[in-house]
């Protein structure tokens, strides 16, 4: 990008922060110009679920998102999740890792540069991870 006179190039917030690569304030729906941060990146996934449900698989996009304080050019990073998986220790090892990555693990998704997941995206979240099987049983069950 810096040999392109005029380039716009899309990044990582956190990658963009920890190198010092500029970036610029962009006009959202709302009309309004956001600078990209963790709270303009979280109003972004905030604005999205509307177009979600309880019962969603999050394929949505965040990008141009609704809301004033949402930043348009945001994207999440999603999880693959088979509905069953064969072998329930691995598939109990994921359910975990994920359970805490959107638990306990968001606590530290900012120093990563990482905005935190809405609050009220976390019960989907759960209930999702909770519906994985392994060997027609409940995996969560066998987390436990």
């Amino acid at each position: 990008m810096n040999q392109t006179p005029g380039a716009i190039g899309y990044i990582e917030l956190g990658y963009a922060t920890a190198n010092k690569i500029p970036f610029g304030t962009v006009r959202n729906s709302s009309g309004n110009w956001i600078t990209p941060s963790l709270e303009s990146v979280t109003a972004a996934a905030a604005g999205a679920m509307k177009d979600m449900g309880p019962n969603t698989d999050f394929r949505v996009s965040i990008t141009n998102s609704t809301g004033p304080q949402a930043y348009p050019i945001a994207s999440f990073t999603w999880f693959l999740v088979h509905k069953s998986y064969a072998d329930t220790a691995k598939a109990r090892a994921l359910i975990q890792f994920i359970w805490w990555a959107e638990s306990e693990g968001q606590a530290k998704a900012p120093q990563l540069g990482y905005a935190p997941l809405p609050r009220d995206l976390h019960p989907w979240i759960q209930a999702r991870l909770k519906s994985v099987t392994a060997g027609g049983r409940a995996v969560w069950k066998a987390a436990e």
